[in-house]
């Protein structure tokens, strides 16, 4: 924390305009005010550059466990606290989406197959299983996995999601015509397509083996070779 003489000079050097607090002094390449604290430690010269927005938020409201804050007033030189927000986790995962039709498309990494897909503190999650765990503030039983009842695999939208159980997910797959099919003889033999469908399912964790293999009409060999790399190993 700064000393009281650092944050009277911080303060001195603000304007009010309208409600924000314009910083009059240096900025950095974003437009952000920086406040460059010159001292002497063990006999050598140290400048430490502090945001000033991020100074006045955490004297007035503490110290900040989050990387960012955010400006939602518009004007990046305003340092007034009340017009910034902290960036955490869940402010962060809902900005990052794309709205179209109703739906709230997955702006970041996706898995084969076309599920959102993020990875927080080293743990991997499916966007929409996290989607569904921020909204409802509840864990997702273990007999229960997320199911999109507007079958876009990328939306996130809360509100187009529900629990049911791996029976209700190939059920509502197969009414919504979604169901994989074989080649044009009907035989089990899989297209690039297909073979990449199965491991975006696999790769979800929310199947298993033999239930891939009956939504694609093959042995459960089959899913379980492409599983390991015996077949399809190139794509």
């Amino acid at each position: 924390m700064l000393s009281d003489i650092c944050m009277e000079k911080i303060k001195s050097e603000i304007k009010i305009v309208d409600g924000c607090w314009i910083w009059m002094l240096r900025t950095n390449n974003k437009g952000r005010g920086i406040y460059a604290l010159d001292r002497e430690v063990d006999g050598k010269r140290k400048v430490t550059t502090y945001q000033v927005h991020r100074v006045l938020y955490e004297d007035k409201y503490g110290k900040l466990d989050v990387r960012y804050l955010d400006n939602i007033c518009g004007n990046l030189r305003c340092c007034n606290p009340e017009h910034h927000r902290p960036r955490t986790l869940e402010v962060r995962f809902w900005e990052n989406i794309k709205k179209k039709d109703g739906c709230w498309i997955w702006q970041g990494t996706k898995i084969v197959g076309g599920y959102g897909h993020i990875t927080i503190n080293g743990d991997s999650y499916l966007t929409h299983r996290l989607a569904y765990e921020l909204y409802y503030k509840k864990p997702i039983p273990k007999d229960k996995m997320v199911i999109h009842s507007c079958h876009n695999r990328d939306c996130i939208n809360p509100e187009h999601l529900r629990l049911g159980t791996h029976a209700d997910n190939t059920q509502d797959m197969m009414e919504a015509n979604r169901q994989a099919r074989g080649e044009e003889d009907g035989n089990a033999k899989l297209s690039v397509s297909e073979v990449r469908k199965i491991k975006g399912l696999l790769g979800s964790g929310e199947f298993t083996h033999k239930q891939i293999a009956g939504m694609f009409k093959v042995g459960r060999s089959t899913v379980t070779d492409i599983r390991k790399g015996r077949t399809w190993s190139w794509l």
